[in-house]
């Protein structure tokens, strides 16, 4: 689900991106989010459920591929709706999805 090894080729994109990018990024791949599953795992949240659907567990998985609330948005990004291995997103998708979904706006201030 997450970058394998540090020889991973996806790296090299990754160093071309603005800081705030490369933050989300990093955020969203290591799974260490704003996402309910790691807020309540480190306890800002109550729970580790999807605000918006409330029947999963809001995982990295969960936002990117199968939270009915994303749908129209995720729509948008072909490789989104035709991938279910994360690894595989090209990272500048992956930004352009999390920012048109505004889940992340307490994160870039």
């Amino acid at each position: 689900e997450h970058l394998n090894t540090p020889q991973d080729t996806r790296l090299t994109k990754l160093w071309t991106l603005e800081k705030k990018n490369l933050r989300l990024i990093t955020h969203i791949l290591t799974g260490h989010s704003w996402l309910n599953k790691h807020m309540h795992r480190i306890k800002i949240s109550n729970t580790p459920y999807c605000p918006h659907c409330n029947m999963e567990e809001e995982t990295t998985k969960h936002f990117l591929l199968e939270c009915p609330q994303y749908k129209e948005i995720r729509y948008k990004y072909k490789e989104l709706t035709a991938n279910t291995e994360i690894r595989d997103i090209d990272p500048k998708t992956l930004i352009a999805y999390s920012k048109a979904t505004k889940r992340f706006e307490q994160d870039e201030q």
